[in-house]
């Protein structure tokens, strides 16, 4: 930082004083008068430039990047676009990955990005996988997480005094091969498993069930149902998703079919005054979170409640696992992808193929090669009998 000063003498009442300005260019950015001497001018411009020297040096000093200040700094930049839930879950990963860097990384948590090797993300990868409730799948997922901080160093920079600069290091979890993952099939529930469920649901349990089954739309966005987004009149209600790239909510509009109309105007005659969602926890006067009993245990107590009064054994299902069945039934008896992907609140119909495909069985195939074989047999009869002839 080059400074310029300019000296300047002046007549009061007392004598002669002096003053001094420091510059850069042609801007003033200090000056002090009243000097009895040039000499003390100076001393005073020489520890103000030491200073301001100083100062600059300090703000314009490259930022050393760690890891760990990276990923606070992805952090950061990411919390006001994307869901709560999205950033715990990234957080969580940066948390789990800088404690094995910790103990396997010579600097640990304050290693430099470009100081962390394809290997030791892959050992990493290693040890998450062998982890009890992990699987490859959760390595590939961190894997995936751990290089969205280095994406974002390279494609933002970091921040180097009052400028960012793009930084000239590589991603090393482009060079690893994701590890191998078991295909999930999610088990979809029969109609008869559904209606067993739906027969030992009682009160609010029912309600609730019913919602679900009839709308098909996630646990969350039931408990977030609000009498605002429900219109009695256009037999529609609202229900917001959050669950979205980018974190954005979206309400998904829902025909109110006779069942549904039927238990929400029951309910709405019911409701308190300060009431402001469809189901209401008793105990907090606020809506319910998926932590709480009610929820949480909601289909592991119908299951048994099954099993003591009927006498039947049934698999457990979920919430998540209503969705799959009513898309299901939905497309076994003509409804349209386009439509069953609106009503599921899809963003892509991609999304809406994964949910179908699974259970989707192609007839044709099997039924060609029984066919083929029926007509064979045929054939050798009749070649049979020409021959005893």
């Amino acid at each position: 930082m080059e400074l310029t000063r300019a000296f300047s003498k002046y007549e009061t009442a007392k004598g002669q004083r002096w003053r001094v300005w420091l510059k850069k260019g042609r801007k003033r950015l200090a000056s002090k008068q009243g000097f009895t001497t040039k000499k003390a001018a100076k001393e005073w411009a020489n520890e103000e430039e030491t200073r301001m020297t100083q100062e600059w040096e300090k703000a314009n000093a490259p930022t050393v990047t760690t890891y760990l200040s990276a990923s606070n700094d992805y952090l950061s930049w990411g919390e006001p676009r994307w869901d709560r839930n999205t950033y715990v879950y990234k957080r969580g990963v940066y948390r789990a990955f800088l404690a094995f860097l910790k103990v396997n990384h010579p600097d640990g948590i304050n290693a430099a990005p470009e100081e962390i090797s394809s290997a030791l993300i892959e050992r990493h990868m290693y040890e998450l996988a062998v982890k009890p409730k992990c699987s490859s799948k959760t390595s590939n997922r961190h894997k995936r997480e751990i290089g969205a901080v280095f994406n974002h160093i390279i494609n933002r920079g970091i921040l180097t005094g009052a400028e960012r600069i793009r930084q000239n290091i590589n991603n090393p979890c482009r060079d690893i091969e994701p590890f191998a993952e078991n295909h999930y099939v999610r088990p979809v529930p029969t109609f008869e498993t559904v209606e067993l469920y739906r027969a030992a649901a009682q009160g609010d349990e029912s309600d609730y069930i019913e919602i679900m089954c009839n709308t098909i739309q996630r646990g969350r966005s039931v408990r977030c149902l609000s009498w605002d987004l429900i219109h009695f009149a256009d037999r529609k209600a609202g229900f917001v998703h959050k669950k979205r790239k980018g974190g954005g909510g979206k309400v998904v509009w829902v025909y109110l079919n006779d069942t549904m109309l039927d238990i929400l105007k029951k309910r709405f005659e019911r409701r308190g005054d300060a009431d402001q969602y469809v189901f209401i926890n008793p105990e907090t006067g606020d809506r319910f979170y998926r932590n709480n009993r009610f929820i949480k245990d909601l289909f592991s107590r119908l299951q048994e409640r099954i099993k003591d009064e009927m006498d039947i054994k049934v698999e457990k299902i979920t919430g998540h696992a209503l969705r799959h069945w009513g898309a299901h039934e939905l497309d076994a008896n003509g409804v349209s992808q386009k439509q069953i992907g609106n009503m599921l609140g899809h963003q892509r119909e991609t999304t809406t193929s994964i949910y179908l495909d699974e259970m989707r069985v192609d007839q044709a195939p099997a039924e060609k090669l029984e066919q083929l074989r029926r007509e064979r047999q045929v054939e050798k009869r009749q070649k049979n009998i020409r021959v005893v002839k």
